[in-house]
């Protein structure tokens, strides 16, 4: 098969990654790929950073077996946990969530607040990031911890999502917030309730279009893009298939999604 033609691979714990693959239909309409969800092991944000680089791996390798030709990390926490020491070890480019966000802070940006999962804060990789590439910002981390589940598992009614989320954030109204960063692929599901947490004055920053605009970039830079109209979506999963299937077409649309496949990895 010709390089071009090949699948991006797309990966997350569950149906947060969808947010991304949504941008990435929009920017790059004409490729093929592969979505896994990773429910056998969702949430990832509790569990420990070998056991996420685990899953990262694992992930990977099913993506090379099945002949992707790019890889996109559309899990902030999986993104967190040695990535640059997975890079060494696969033969595939592999794009984070993570990184993508750290380029869409402008210098302006003094006051950052990242929202996201425990593991995700608690790998300090953000803070690194942010250090490399600024030299004076301050950045609050709060951790979600019962969002990503919420999601996943209820359906809440919105004064319930509310709730859940001023809990997290309505509390730094009074830190001269500049930019809240949704560093959770599921986080942007709930984006009008964020809004509603946060002064009218503050962005919130979704990184799934910049992390599209990243993949594009590199497909075209490399002379990789795929110029056939006939693109396909595989979907896959590590667990609850029928759930995943009637969730995610309420999220990326009935027209994306025919069928998932239930995978062990």
């Amino acid at each position: 098969m010709n390089i071009s033609n090949r699948p991006i691979g797309v990966f997350d714990s569950g149906l947060g990654g969808l947010t991304v693959l949504k941008e990435l239909k929009k920017i790059l309409p004409n490729e093929n790929y592969i979505y896994l969800g990773d429910l056998k092991n969702s949430p990832y944000g509790d569990k420990s950073g070998d056991e996420i680089t685990s899953f990262t791996k694992k992930n990977i390798e099913f993506f090379l077996k099945n002949g992707v030709k790019l890889v996109v990390v559309a899990c902030n926490t999986a993104s967190s946990y040695n990535i640059e020491k997975i890079r060494e070890i696969y033969n595939v480019p592999i794009i984070t969530v993570l990184e993508s966000a750290i380029s869409g802070i402008n210098k302006e940006d003094k006051n950052i607040l990242l929202a996201a999962t425990k593991a995700t804060c608690n790998s300090g990789y953000f803070d690194k990031l942010l250090k490399i590439n600024f030299e004076i910002v301050n950045l609050y981390k709060e951790a979600c911890i019962d969002i990503v589940p919420s999601i996943e598992n209820k359906n809440l009614v919105d004064d319930e999502i509310q709730v859940i989320v001023d809990k997290y954030i309505k509390k730094y109204s009074k830190e001269k917030i500049d930019k809240l960063i949704l560093g959770c692929t599921h986080y942007p599901i709930w984006k009008k309730y964020f809004e509603n947490s946060v002064n009218k004055d503050v962005e919130i920053f979704d990184p799934a279009h910049k992390l599209a605009l990243d993949v594009y970039n590199y497909l075209n830079i490399n002379r990789m893009l795929n110029n056939d109209e006939n693109s396909k979506i595989k979907f896959c999963v590590t667990k609850n298939k029928d759930i995943f299937f009637e969730k995610s077409k309420k999220f990326i649309g009935e027209k994306f999604i025919e069928k998932v496949e239930k995978i062990e990895l």
